[in-house]
Formats: C-alpha cells, structure tokens, sequence
C-alpha cells in the first residue's frame, strides 16, 4: 500500500512539475523534439518557460518545414499548456518573422511583426519586403474568435501577392491577376460567422470596392461592385477563352477594362467554392479597344470573307462594344458582343457556354455591313445579321458554316456577283437559297456602336 501510494505521489509530483522539467535544457530537447515530431515542422528556440495554467514563454522561437519559415524574438502566451498547440488564448509576437519557401515566394516576407491579443483587443503590425519593394501593415479591432467573431479595421500597404496566394492556397492566381503586390483598406465585422466587410483593394492591375456580406459559406454583394482591371496574361486568357467564340488571342490594351457585378441575386460560394453555385444575374465586361492575334477560328472567317489583308497581318485592331452576362448553374449567358476589326469588318457574338464540361453553344453574326463590303450583297436591312452557328468545346471550338455558305453563294449568284472564295473549314457549297432572312433570334445591337459616336 505505501509503494502504491508512494508511486501515486511521484507520478502526481512528476505531472505537476512536468513543464517546470520540460523547461530545462535537458527537457527542452525532448519536448522539442515531440513537438516537432507531432507538427512535421523544425522547432527550435533559445528558451522557454512552461507552465501547466501560463504563461508560456518563448525566446528565439524559429518554426520551418517544406512550406514556410517563421521566427521571432519572444512569444508569450497566456493561456494554459493544452490550448498552446492552438494558441487559443491572450500573447504577444515581438519581432515576428514569416517566409514561404516557394518559386513563386524566394525573395517576399513578413518582417518586424508585433502582434498581441490581450482579452480582446487585438493589433498587429509590421513591415513586409518583396523585390526590393517595401510595405506594411497595421490591423486594430477586437478578437473574440477568429474568424467566427471579431470586429477588424485596417490597412495592408505593398503586400506581395505571392504570399497571399500560399496563404489561401489558390496557385499563384491573385499574384497574375493583380500583380505583384496589393493594397487593401477597409473593415469587417463577423459573429458566429456571419459578418459584413468593406474593403478597398488596389494594385498595379486592379482596382475596386467591395462590399459584402458572409454567412460562412455563401457571400453576397451589398452594393454594385465596379472592377477596373489590367489585361494581364491570366486575365487575358480567363476572358478569350470563356467568353469569345472568335477565340482571339494575344491582346494587348493600353488601358484597364472595366468589370461591373449587380448585387441582385449575385452569390459567391466560398466554403467550398463551387462553379455551379456561382450565381451572376447582372454582369458586363467593358474591353474597349485592344491589339490581338487571331486564333484558327477567325483565320477561317477571314478566309470565308476573303480579306487577304487582315488575314496575313500579324496583330488587328479590335474594337469591342460592352459585353452583357449571367452565370446560372454553370452556364454563361452572354449578351450580343458587337466588334469591329482593322477599323472595317464589323462582326458579333452571343450565346451559352457550359463552363463544367466546356460546351458551347455559340453564335457568330455577319452584319448587313459587311456582308456588303465582302460579297457585295446589297439590299439588306441595315440590322440584318446572318448567324453561324459556333459548337464544339472551347478547346475545339467548331464554326458550322454549310448553311451560312450556302446562302451567301445563293443570293450571290442571283445578284450576279462573284462566287465568294471558300476555305477548307467551311466544306461543300450547297446552294438553293435566293435570298436572306432574318432570324427572329438574333439579339438586337446596342446603337449606337462606340466607334459611330
């Protein structure tokens, strides 16, 4: 009985005395090595005081694995051992110091940071370095529980982007979409996971306003949001590729194009965000005027059209009227879309595309005008427009022309004009048709065009 008593009291005593013992250099070692061990990170420290109910305290703490380097001077944490993993509780960072080791990250940091969280009062500051570019940032509010409950305000100054992306995990698509680095000023308030935020975001490709609402898995607009943004290769590609059946490439523009968003019935799914649940009702792209390459689609067309001078250019002027959108279910309903290529060949899409599996369901218009200034063709109401039909996938997009040739070689011959030269793409020549009309489905143009003004 005293051995089974004298046990209980050794263990009891080794328990109550286990951080004490884990704070010596000898025990330093072994907790060090559970600890990192269990986290798959490299933990080191010069220092450490341990306590069972805290504080805990940190000097020349340095954590590291694959991903990410972190350190700083002194973390004190008031809280009790087992929330310690979690840092659930009151600490302050002094010197703090972040890193991610990635390609797309060698050179950005988080330096000087001085962070605190005393009963609910929360700051953090610092400075942050990316390519020689310096920055900062300064959040005040109160913390209850992050980021179930809190109210932050702030401002982040030259951030770099790259950091963001590790951050969030979404593949270096905010660096290419707005840059290197980003500014960001504004406010939210959050409880039980539902909150509101304004923010207003800068950078050297974007620039815009949000204000929103979340309820932990959906957010929502609260006011019209009006994005201006730089033609980068990222944003390019999203926009030539998933909204314009001509499948252009390359362009170039010297100014942002403007993105608009309604508020009504607009919601973004975050948690886990879904394509089929993103919700648009009112949308519409701005591009303006832009340089661009052609891709194989517009090359036949312009084969079709028998314009040797802008098929053997290198680049074509384009001209873009504003494009209007919804996205419902994973289905992009594009208005009608008017351009006008080399300052001469006016031409215009509209339709679905299936963004889930790429499908398309696309139509290309030939106005009157150029149905004119191609083949001659006189006599048509100046709002004609004759359709072809764009299938296929945006990978393979497929321009189904037949019945389109066909009209035009018709009503070319019974106006006693040359037979337009065809292309491969546009296969046999069925003829039979006198005349052109109208398709009742046809959008109507938004006249004036810019370039009539």
């Amino acid at each position: 009985m005293k051995k089974l008593l004298l046990s209980l009291a050794l263990f009891s005593a080794l328990l109550l005395f286990l951080p004490t013992l884990a704070s010596t250099s000898f025990g330093q070692k072994i907790a060090l090595s559970i600890l990192s061990w269990q986290s798959g990170s490299r933990i080191e420290t010069g220092s450490m005081r341990l306590s069972w109910l805290g504080p805990q305290a940190f000097l020349r703490l340095s954590i590291s694995d694959a991903n990410i380097e972190a350190s700083c001077e002194q973390l004190t944490a008031y809280m009790p051992l087992w929330r310690l993993s979690h840092l659930q509780g009151p600490f302050t960072i002094s010197k703090g110091y972040v890193r991610y080791r990635s390609a797309s990250c060698l050179d950005a940091s988080l330096e000087q940071i001085e962070a605190s969280v005393e009963k609910n009062q929360f700051t953090a500051k610092g400075s942050t370095r990316s390519s020689g570019q310096r920055g900062a940032f300064n959040i005040t509010g109160t913390l209850d529980r992050f980021p179930g409950d809190c109210s932050l305000q702030g401002r982040l100054t030259s951030i770099p982007s790259c950091l963001c992306d590790q951050l969030l995990k979404t593949d270096q698509k905010i660096e290419q979409l707005l840059g290197s680095s980003l500014s960001l000023e504004g406010s939210v308030q959050a409880k039980l996971g539902k909150g509101i935020f304004n923010i207003a975001l800068n950078s050297s490709h974007c620039q815009t306003n949000i204000h929103a609402e979340f309820d932990g898995q959906m957010l929502r607009l609260n006011k019209p949001l009006t994005a201006h943004l730089t033609l980068t290769p990222a944003l390019n590609d999203l926009l030539m590729r998933d909204i314009n059946p001509l499948f252009l490439t390359s362009v170039q523009a010297n100014h942002p194009i403007t993105i608009r968003l309604s508020p009504e019935h607009f919601t973004l799914p975050y948690a886990p965000f879904h394509i089929d649940s993103l919700s648009i009702e009112k949308g519409s792209i701005d591009i303006g005027q832009v340089t661009l390459q052609s891709g194989p689609s517009l090359q036949s067309l312009l084969d079709l059209l028998n314009n040797s001078r802008l098929k053997n250019a290198r680049s074509l002027h384009a001209w873009f009227t504003p494009l209007s959108f919804q996205l419902q279910n994973g289905t992009l309903k594009t208005g009608r879309l008017d351009l006008l290529l080399a300052h001469s060949v006016h031409l215009c899409t509209w339709g679905n595309i299936h963004l889930q599996n790429s499908k398309l369901r696309m139509y290309l218009g030939l106005p009157a005008s150029t149905l004119a200034s191609s083949f001659g063709i006189s006599g048509l109401n100046p709002n004609y427009v004759l359709k072809i039909p764009v299938r296929g996938t945006i990978s393979k997009p497929e321009l189904e022309t037949n019945s389109a040739v066909a009209q035009i070689t018709a009503v070319a011959a019974s106006q006693k004009l040359p037979l337009p030269k065809v292309g491969k793409l546009f296969g046999k020549i069925v003829q039979g048709v006198a005349e052109l009309k109208s398709d009742k489905d046809v959008p109507p143009a938004k006249r004036p065009f810019p370039w009539e003004r």
